[in-house]
Formats: structure tokens, C-alpha cells, sequence
């Protein structure tokens, strides 16, 4: 979603909605299989010295589990404030000088920094659930039950 700043009324809500499409390969396999579905949607307001860009996602991606590394399918809505302006500033973005803001950048950025570093699937069981189902009475637990003295 590309948005030409000419296009902002001032003083204005000006709301910009699309579905963005990832192509395959942009994400790295490991973190995130696939993104089902990413709605964006882009609230710009355009003030005397600054444009204030109210970003919201809704999103849909496939996450690799962290026990089995099946596909887990995980839902999110995730929201950012992003503040142009025509200097350069710790807390704001400059403004283009092309005058089109590219809001998939962003997008991509606030995808990425949302989702979660390790998903487990609801079928999938820890290491510390194995052992327990195999402890049971093996060898080693009747030895040391015996008392020896």
C-alpha cells in the first residue's frame, strides 16, 4: 500500500484499508511458513508540522511449532503509531522526498515484531511429559526403593 502524501487532506481523518498480500520467500522459513492473511489498516492525520500514521493489522500466519515443528496457525491484531516529519528525530520517521509513504514497510515491521519467538501446538507434548508417561516403575525406581543398608 503505497499512499502519496498530496493525497492527505489536512486536519483530517484520512483512512486507507488493504489486504496485503506477502510474496513467498520474504520471511525466513523458520520463524513464519506462511502469512494467510494481513489486513491493514492505515489512519493518517496530517497536522502543521507533522503526519501521524495510525497503523492496525489484523493477521493470519503459520508458525512452525516449537516441540514438533508442525504447522500451528496463529491469529493476531496488533496496532502501531508511526509520526512523520521533516527532520530527522528519535521518536519520528522523516518524510519521503518522493512524497509516497510505502505503509508495507511498516506493515512488515510490525508483523514481524509481534508475532511470538516460540508457539507450541495444543497436541504437543514437553520433555518433562515424556518422561513422567515413562517413568512408571522401571529398574531404577525399585532400586531405589530398596533400603540397604
Amino acid at each position: 500500500m503505497k499512499i502519496n502524501i498530496n493525497q492527505i487532506k489536512p486536519n483530517k481523518d484520512n483512512i486507507f484499508e488493504e489486504e496485503i498480500v506477502f510474496k513467498d520467500g520474504v520471511f525466513n522459513p523458520n520463524t513464519i511458513r506462511k502469512v494467510n492473511k494481513c489486513l491493514a489498516r492505515a489512519n493518517f492525520h496530517l497536522y502543521d508540522d507533522f503526519l501521524n500514521l495510525s497503523l492496525q493489522i489484523e493477521y493470519e500466519v503459520i508458525l512452525p511449532c516449537a516441540y514438533t515443528l508442525k504447522d500451528v496457525v496463529y491469529k493476531n491484531k496488533d496496532d502501531d503509531n508511526i509520526i512523520f516529519k521533516d527532520e530527522v528525530d528519535q521518536d519520528s520517521e522523516c518524510l519521503p522526498r518522493s512524497g509516497v509513504i510505502d505503509v508495507d514497510y511498516y506493515v512488515y515491521s510490525l508483523l514481524l515484531a509481534s508475532i511470538p519467538t516460540r508457539v507450541v501446538s495444543k497436541d504437543a507434548s514437553t520433555l518433562e511429559e515424556d518422561k513422567e508417561k515413562k517413568k512408571g516403575n522401571s529398574f531404577f525406581d525399585i532400586l531405589d526403593k530398596l533400603d540397604i543398608d
